[in-house]
């Protein structure tokens, strides 16, 4: 059926042109079934084609490094946190500051701050045991 939108129309004299109409007052083609399938079907690349290139209009998104913290800073904030200082042979220790570093990776505006000293160990322990609830 010739299709419009959401709009289905059939494949008979007056349904067509209706189909056109709607697709003029729309401003986009009619297009039926087989219509659309072929032009989805040209999209997609063939066996041993190369994808096709990105438009050039599209913007990519940042991916610019996360600003984490320096181990200083980590093992100071893993004290916050766990009330004990950092043991990076007990595995246990390991495993917890792997936690934190998720945290901190997973909100790279926070990472930055505690970086640059502009938010409170505290508060970063806040966030974490507040995350660690929401999960819970």
């Amino acid at each position: 059926m010739p299709k419009v939108g959401d709009k289905e129309f059939p494949y008979t004299e007056e349904g067509m042109a209706a189909a056109e109409a709607e697709a003029a007052a729309m401003e986009q083609p009619a297009m039926d079934e087989e219509a659309a399938l072929e032009e989805l079907l040209a999209q997609i690349p063939m066996e041993g084609e190369e994808p096709p290139a990105e438009e050039a209009g599209e913007e990519m998104p940042d991916e610019s490094p996360i600003v984490m913290p320096e181990a200083g800073t980590m093992a100071e904030l893993f004290e916050v946190i766990f009330g004990d200082s950092f043991d990076a042979e007990d595995p246990s220790d390991a495993e917890r500051m792997s936690q934190v570093e998720s945290m901190l990776a997973s909100d790279p505006v926070l990472a930055e701050a505690v970086a640059a000293g502009e938010v409170s160990l505290t508060e970063v322990a806040l966030q974490f045991y507040r995350a660690l609830n929401a999960l819970a």
